[in-house]
């Protein structure tokens, strides 16, 4: 399955990628995933979410707050950083968001 969504004329990338994360999460909580292994680009959203790094940005908490809550209903969940280069159909569905 897959989805875009259009998250604004104006925001970050950091935003769009948490935003994807999201839906993701939110998919596979629908199809009664229980156990996950989440690939990203963003290797600040998979330090972030690993608890590497801390959120700074008001822009990003919010969706930070909600997309961590979502991980609480997995009995696992994971988080692994990918190359771009190796995410091509990511940045097609990212492309395909810009155009909605």
């Amino acid at each position: 399955a897959y989805k875009s969504v259009y998250v604004g004329d104006k925001e970050t990338n950091n935003k769009a990628e948490y935003s994807g994360l999201y839906e993701g999460l939110l998919c596979a909580i629908e199809n009664n995933i229980t156990r996950l292994h989440v690939k990203g680009d963003s290797n600040l959203v998979i330090k972030q979410m690993k608890g590497e790094y801390k959120v700074k940005s008001e822009n990003i908490l919010r969706i930070y707050q909600d997309t961590h809550k979502l991980c609480e209903q997995f009995e696992e969940i994971t988080f692994e950083h990918v190359y771009r280069k190796d995410n091509q159909r990511a940045d097609q569905l990212a492309n395909l968001g810009l155009e909605i």
